[in-house]
């Protein structure tokens, strides 16, 4: 009896269409934390008198969550939504899996930058018809991996690893939220509104939340902060080592402020939460460096 090896090998993406080709726009997750691949029978028949679930269709999670989240990567996971993404999954013990044509998957995503670590948990989903999985599964088996020219193969890049290091919380811009953090959270992920029949996420907002406690608890601090208003413009800079650096800017309007102010037996702090949902239209990048990149930079990788 062999033991089969455990794990995803290579996890990579790019433009619809373009995998195995030019491979436009390939990214590959690299450093990631708990990868897994597994489905489930999805929206079974019922056959209640037996207590028997007949197949219909069958669900594909993958899911993993990489240390190597850059703007780009944030930026091609939006435009990717909706199944606009080929994929490339290779196991440890060999297996290939190609998401192409019409085997296409959904995401969704969380990107988080916070005290222990800056990251991006990716989901990928889709429900095929039992017919359609056996016959992909019956491919897989037998599939040659494309080469990607990724080196090593897995795509883990530790130029690419991005630590915690926070430059600037401010709010409004060039005024500072705390003299001294305790905690600091900021998270951005879609907000989903609908799924297909595929089992495919749809969405077109991003749902935007930043936490952030400071020791700084006198009555003035509170009375001044609230001054700011309902929703006051904010600004997030996280460096990326030397004069690199990534920036997330909400203008006034964008997320309401809201508040805890505590004085407890040992403890006394402050916490702000701002929060919001933001259109996909009313969101812009930049790049180069005049906006924390390399000069080279066109797509948001440093």
């Amino acid at each position: 009896m062999s033991s089969l090896s455990a794990g995803l090998k290579q996890i990579a993406l790019t433009d619809a269409g373009a995998l195995g080709g030019v491979n436009t726009n390939l990214i590959a997750l690299g450093i990631t934390n708990n990868e897994e691949l597994k489905t489930a029978r999805h929206k079974p028949v019922k056959i209640d008198y037996f207590d028997q679930d007949m197949p219909n269709m069958d669900n594909l999670i993958i899911t993993a969550e990489t240390l190597q989240p850059s703007i780009f990567l944030l930026k091609k996971l939006i435009d990717w939504r909706e199944g606009n993404m080929d994929a490339q999954i290779i196991t440890y013990n060999g297996e290939v899996f190609k998401f192409t044509d019409n085997n296409k998957l959904g995401t969704e995503w969380k990107y988080v930058i916070s005290d222990d670590k800056r990251s991006c948990e990716v989901t990928f989903e889709r429900a095929f018809y039992s017919s359609d999985w056996d016959s992909f599964i019956n491919t897989s088996a037998s599939a040659t991996a494309f080469d990607l020219a990724l080196t090593p193969v897995t795509g883990k890049d530790y130029t690419k690893y991005r630590m915690p290091k926070p430059v600037n919380i401010e709010s409004p811009s060039g005024t500072a939220l705390f003299n001294t953090i305790l905690k600091r959270t900021l998270t951005i992920e879609p907000k989903r509104k609908a799924k297909t029949i595929d089992n495919i996420s749809l969405y077109d907002r991003l749902m935007v939340t930043l936490e952030i406690t400071g020791e700084e608890s006198s009555l003035t601090k509170w009375y001044n902060q609230r001054g700011k208003g309902i929703s006051p413009q904010f600004r997030w800079k996280e460096s990326n080592g030397g004069v690199l650096y990534d920036e997330f800017i909400f203008n006034a309007g964008t997320l309401v402020q809201d508040e805890v102010f505590r004085i407890a037996g040992s403890e006394r702090d402050y916490k702000l939460v701002y929060k919001g949902s933001v259109p996909l239209a009313a969101i812009a990048f930049a790049f180069g460096s005049a906006n924390g990149g390399s000069a080279s930079d066109t797509t948001g990788e440093t």
